[in-house]
């Protein structure tokens, strides 16, 4: 109770009488921290009547406005940089964030894990908007923060672990999915345009990469779906197959999660990214950094793409007539329409088609021609992928199917994966008669 007494009486004083704004956001992130993390090391807090209990959170979720309004009205640079401590509102934004679903007391109509989801993606919103003069070494310390606040609003582990009879009703889950989806385009555009603006480390950058790779899968990867290590090696065994399965896919509970990730996936890599900041270049955008942005992204996208085939080619001979899930194969479809869309950044994928060569030198695979294949079309990552295309529809053409309208080929989705691969072999095949003619 006493907790509860002085959490109540000390902040409207604080606020009232201090203009240092930091302090008090401060302040505010200590009592949060007392009511509701609970890591102070104060052994009279662990049993608090306030702690983690409804009045606390309550209260909690009060402190959290607050923060919000000193975020929002930071005006100007010195303002921001002196009043907002950033990169601690962002840990404990992910930090709650990640209590979505879980058994933390919440009010339905202003829940604290969406209430503090608006506080990380207002507060670095407002870092992107003040970009040009912003302090590069606080950015860079940002950053570091961003992974964690990503993860949190992407996944649902408590959602997960929940038996089906307990979870909450579709259309809450649908609710805040959307939400969730809102918040993660504003988080990746501030992102995209902090890591386009100062020098970040090859580290942060790639833990944000394969952030977006591992939400942008529609399934749990199986074993040996991919390399052990894909933050050094990600292209390691690129064409092989592992062992064939007829488990049941394992699906995240939010499946509008993973298409959303792998178009943020390609938007780090696309022409489009190039071309934005190419026209902002006055506002501070560093054309340098986003190209190295979409060579570190390069090879994951490239992976990304090629995995469904693989899955499929690996598991299908197994089923024999029995169709693949329908997930699987919707996310099968949607891949290879989206790789059909996509114009890359070429110049992006010379170290990928590099390291494609190295893999394939060490298993005495056939090389990649680095001059027939980039070029300045857009399609590099078409003809990357050209011949295991061709093997993949091979395998298609050749599987078994019923009679008399029951082949499951028959279905929508499974007539966009064929209407796909052969609109994939004419887009590659655009333009390649003058190729020919200069004798290149």
């Amino acid at each position: 109770m006493a907790l509860h007494q002085e959490v109540c009486s000390q902040p409207c004083n604080l606020y009232d009488s201090s203009n240092n704004k930091l302090e008090y956001a401060q302040y505010l992130l200590s009592i949060i921290d007392k009511l509701v993390i609970n890591k102070s090391h104060d052994p009279s807090l662990a049993g608090a009547s306030t702690s983690r209990k409804p009045t606390g959170i309550a209260f909690a979720t009060a402190c959290v406005g607050k923060l919000r309004s000193i975020v929002q009205t930071a005006v100007s640079t010195a303002d921001l940089m002196e009043t907002i401590p950033a990169q601690q509102i962002i840990d404990l934004s992910a930090h709650l964030a990640a209590t979505k679903y879980s058994q933390l007391p919440s009010n339905p109509s202003n829940t604290l894990w969406q209430i503090v989801t608006l506080l990380g993606t207002e507060c670095l919103t407002m870092f992107s908007k003040h970009l040009p003069l912003s302090q590069p070494e606080q950015l860079t310390k940002i950053s570091d923060s961003i992974n964690t606040l990503l993860t949190s609003i992407l996944a649902t582990p408590h959602l997960e672990n929940l038996p089906l009879d307990q979870r909450p009703v579709s259309d809450t889950i649908e609710t805040d999915t959307t939400f969730d989806m809102l918040r993660f385009h504003e988080i990746h555009a501030a992102s995209h345009a902090l890591f386009t603006h100062c020098p970040t480390s090859d580290s942060s950058l790639k833990q944000y990469i394969l952030t977006l790779f591992h939400h942008s899968l529609i399934a749990r990867p199986w074993h040996d779906d991919f390399p052990t290590d894909l933050t050094s090696n990600p292209l390691k065994n690129f064409t092989a197959l592992r062992r064939g399965s007829i488990r049941r896919p394992n699906l995240p509970p939010r499946s509008r999660i993973s298409p959303e990730a792998l178009n943020a996936l390609i938007s780090l890599v696309s022409q489009t990214s190039l071309n934005n900041n190419d026209s902002s270049t006055s506002n501070g955008a560093n054309p340098n950094l986003t190209m190295h942005l979409a060579t570190l992204a390069a090879p994951l996208l490239v992976l990304r793409l090629i995995h469904p085939l693989k899955t499929f080619l690996a598991d299908q001979p197994l089923r024999y007539l029995t169709p693949p899930p329908a997930p699987l194969l919707t996310d099968l479809a949607l891949t290879l329409n989206t790789a059909l869309t996509l114009r890359i950044q070429d110049e992006a994928l010379k170290p990928t088609v590099a390291d494609l060569n190295l893999n394939n030198n060490n298993n005495n695979n056939n090389t990649i021609d680095i001059a027939a294949t980039i070029r300045p079309d857009g399609k590099t990552h078409l003809r990357i992928l050209y011949s295991f295309i061709l093997r993949f529809e091979a395998f298609w053409n050749k599987l078994p199917r019923l009679k008399r309208g029951h082949a499951w080929q028959d279905r929508a989705d499974a007539r966009a994966v064929e209407e796909a691969m052969g609109r994939w072999k004419e887009v590659v095949a655009e333009g390649w008669g003058p190729v020919f003619e200069r004798g290149v």
